[in-house]
């Protein structure tokens, strides 16, 4: 079957057959769900590079998260919080998701509300970052904003400047990060966004988790001209893998932050009863956000056309769209020494 490239009955381009710079610019215009800010996107310059330099100094983060989503999460909250040297958190947004467990994306933002209180006390009770609710729903086509507490929280502290935002986290679905772009486009220049997700973009496919939970909200973070770092999940953030004996070898009686990880992956891992369970590698996708904050030697990654998004969860090239930096290689090792370090130091 030949693949649908159509939206809202408009034609995408075909990424077999690329249209010259004049054809693709014709096309433009056609293509449904975007805004004025894509269209300034199209036309810009080679001097927005410079706008997307790999982390220097402590980073001011607000971080989206469906924490209850699976385990991965929780990883990356922890070792979010736990690097102090590099990450400063201002806020924690309970993203929605929906899978086998949660019936609708209400309950999965719900959900993930209550897990990220439960890491915060395993941290350090009373930490005292303040956590507010996320979309309940995904985004429409018609690219309509999601008004959220959360959403509402973003706009207001990366606007408000005091203290200055660096970068808005998602790693989850992306829909409560681009109802705030939404809501005020500015957003998108006056700090960065790095979203965790998809595929890197010369996969056949697009689709993965968090970009077919809500695909308009993707279309919203690379059509925007938004200051964007793409962490592609399967082929980049799957590289971050571990087995449950070095979890349990290098973090049991380590800390209660430790221990409480160790808990949920032994409720929440697939394959944690059976016998060769402890040898099995599995992926801990989200802390591949994380560790590009911590260390951009560590997540390396370059400058490329922002892709568009099809119908049919496909990637469309493009040279004459913004840039955007998209991680291409992660160092594993040096991701998880680090990880079980802090663990090590974290509060009993």
């Amino acid at each position: 079957m030949e693949p649908d490239w159509r939206r809202g009955g408009l034609d995408v381009p075909d990424s077999r057959n690329p249209p010259s710079r004049r054809g693709f610019l014709a096309t433009v215009p056609r293509l449904a769900g975007v805004g004025a800010a894509f269209w300034a996107s199209v036309a810009r310059t080679e001097g927005q590079d410079d706008e997307i330099p790999p982390r220097q100094g402590k980073a001011r983060i607000l971080l989206d998260t469906d924490a209850a989503n699976y385990f991965d999460d929780q990883f990356a909250l922890a070792y979010a919080a736990l690097s102090s040297e590099a990450i400063q958190i201002e806020a924690l947004y309970a993203a929605p998701f929906a899978n086998q467990r949660v019936s609708d994306p209400a309950e999965g933002m719900e959900r993930s509300y209550e897990e990220i209180g439960r890491v915060l006390d395993a941290l350090s009770p009373g930490r005292g970052i303040p956590v507010l609710r996320g979309s309940p729903t995904w985004m429409r086509d018609d690219g309509a904003p999601i008004e959220s507490p959360a959403a509402t929280d973003i706009v207001e502290r990366v606007m408000g400047g005091e203290p200055e935002i660096d970068y808005v986290v998602a790693i989850g679905a992306a829909t409560t990060v681009a109802s705030a772009l939404l809501m005020e486009p500015r957003v998108g220049q006056r700090s960065t966004v790095i979203w965790l997700g998809g595929t890197p973009h010369h996969f056949a496919s697009a689709s993965e988790f968090n970009l077919r939970q809500d695909p308009a909200a993707v279309r919203v973070l690379f059509n925007s001209g938004t200051r964007l770092v793409h962490v592609p999940a399967p082929g980049l953030a799957e590289n971050v893998r571990v087995s449950r004996e070095e979890l349990e070898r290098r973090m049991r009686g380590k800390s209660a932050i430790g221990e409480y990880l160790l808990d949920i992956v032994r409720e929440l891992s697939p394959v944690h009863q059976e016998s060769s369970a402890s040898s099995r590698t599995q992926a801990i996708w989200d802390m591949a956000a994380v560790a590009w904050l911590v260390n951009p030697q560590w997540v390396e990654s370059a400058l490329v056309p922002s892709p568009l998004l099809s119908s049919d969860l496909a990637w469309f090239q493009s040279p004459y769209r913004h840039r955007i930096r998209v991680a291409t290689r992660v160092l594993r090792d040096e991701v998880f020494t680090d990880f079980f370090r802090k663990i090590g130091t974290a509060p009993d």
